[in-house]
């Protein structure tokens, strides 16, 4: 929100999307949600608190929310982020996303980027 200003203006998650919570000891550090329609999904919400940043916790985020998509029948993961976010557009790059085109809400909004990777259902039977 600092880089932007304000909250998120975009549509909210579905109220029963699958949530992950990363703990350190007791406190929550981070959260990313997973909105899934048939083999389609798409990251939602993903975020650190600043004081925890740069630990690698995204990357566990990322790895869980994969996880979680693949038992969802997620084959295509995708997601938006924004221009200012360069953390988390090389995240997503060093991480197999590739670029997309544009989609939903924010398809034609020049300040984000959107991102794909196509998940290996074999990936579910572990």
């Amino acid at each position: 929100m600092r880089r932007y200003g304000g909250d998120d203006p975009g549509p909210r998650p579905p109220a029963d999307a699958p949530t992950l919570l990363l703990h350190v000891g007791p406190d929550v550090v981070g959260c990313v949600a997973l909105a899934a329609e048939g083999e389609i999904g798409e990251i939602k919400r993903m975020f650190v608190v600043e004081a925890a940043r740069g630990r690698g916790h995204s990357r566990v985020l990322l790895a869980g929310v994969e996880e979680l998509a693949v038992r969802h029948g997620v084959t295509l993961l995708r997601l938006v982020t924004g221009i200012e976010q360069p953390e988390a557009m090389a995240l997503y790059s060093s991480s197999g996303y590739e670029l997309i085109p544009g989609f939903g809400y924010w398809g034609d909004e020049p300040a984000t980027r959107c991102y794909a990777k196509r998940l290996d259902p074999a990936r579910a039977a572990g």
